[in-house]
């Protein structure tokens, strides 16, 4: 059974994969500041709140666990993306990269691997990753990095990603990139069939109208519903290479865009609708007058 800890732990994505490969592992600890987070956590991997060692810049490293076989780190990646502030370690968010490294550094892991967005390996940034690879290599490891992309492991989902593998250097095992797996699905097979109104942009608000111009110059589309109300409805269309677009003809205007994948969400639009400008829609509409024809 492999002895896990996990840093920056989220709802646990990592771990959830090894459930999913069915590969036996028991959570000695995870690291995880927001409450919320924690809470998830916990829930979806049956461990109580007492494994969490909360804020990492506070944890000691004799309070850490020993004789750890796999360490997760997907630290912050606001200060490194093109989406946030680029401001790198000069962030505090972007410093927390460094307490990692203390971790792992303390507690010689036999294998840690590291998760961030693809720009960490820019030349931007290049003093930080350096400094990273620099800091495993001084703490005895072998590191293999590469940017991996979730449309190549059967994923529906242009995402690209960093992985830094490191694997301590008195382990006898060899790292071999996984290969990629064959996409099979698109967009269109996670969409339900059906939605409640409620999730559903009017078609003759002021807010349709914005997004309807904000999409019309968009090259990649996402998941956003719109049309709803009576006059619309939902139309099947064969299953076909490419995902399902969208038709809007209110306003004048009429577009399509065809994706056959998502394109990686801003975790800015959490919030829902306050960016217009958010990719959008794999879904036709069309009237019901003309379904009916």
């Amino acid at each position: 059974m492999l002895r896990v800890l996990s840093l920056f732990s989220g709802i646990g994505a990592f771990e959830k994969a090894l459930t999913n490969l069915k590969i036996d592992y028991e959570i000695v600890n995870f690291c995880e500041i927001d409450k919320y987070a924690a809470t998830a956590y916990c829930a979806i991997h049956n461990v109580p709140m007492s494994k969490n060692l909360g804020d990492i810049t506070t944890v000691s490293n004799a309070d850490l666990p020993t004789d750890i076989d796999l360490l997760f780190y997907g630290h912050p990646c606001q200060s490194f993306s093109a989406a946030g502030n680029s401001l790198g370690d000069k962030d505090p968010r972007g410093q927390l990269l460094y307490e990692a490294l203390r971790v792992i550094n303390a507690v010689q892991p036999k294998v840690a691997i590291e998760e961030n967005v693809p720009t960490l390996l820019s030349a931007k940034f290049e003093k930080e990753f350096n400094t990273m690879l620099r800091s495993l290599e001084d703490a005895g490891y072998i590191n293999h990095y590469q940017i991996y992309n979730a449309t190549d492991y059967g994923i529906a989902q242009d995402r690209k990603r960093v992985f830094t593998v490191s694997v301590r250097n008195d382990i006898l095992t060899h790292y071999h990139p996984p290969a990629p797996i064959p996409l099979t699905k698109s967009l269109y097979d996670y969409l339900e069939d059906a939605v409640d109104e409620h999730y559903y942009i009017k078609s003759d608000s002021e807010r349709m109208s914005k997004l309807v111009n904000s999409l019309a110059g968009k090259t990649k589309i996402n998941t956003i519903r719109a049309g709803g109300g009576k006059k619309y409805r939902y139309k099947t269309y064969p299953q076909s290479s490419c995902c399902k677009g969208i038709v809007i003809r209110d306003y004048g205007r009429e577009f399509l865009r065809f994706r056959d994948i998502s394109i990686t969400i801003p975790a800015r639009y959490y919030k829902g609708w306050g960016g217009l400008d958010m990719m959008g829609v794999a879904e036709f509409y069309e009237e019901e007058k003309e379904h009916d024809e």
